[in-house]
């Protein structure tokens, strides 16, 4: 619940968004890079 309010506040809010979709990426980005490194 705490983070669709917070998807809907960011919404509204561009840089936030901008933000937090960086930083949604980026962390996307390392549990790949962690993953090929276990394997």
């Amino acid at each position: 619940m705490e983070t669709n309010n917070l998807i809907i506040e960011c919404s509204s809010n561009r840089t936030c968004c901008i933000w937090m979709t960086q930083r949604y990426k980026m962390s996307v980005l390392g549990e790949t890079i962690n993953n090929r490194q276990n394997n």
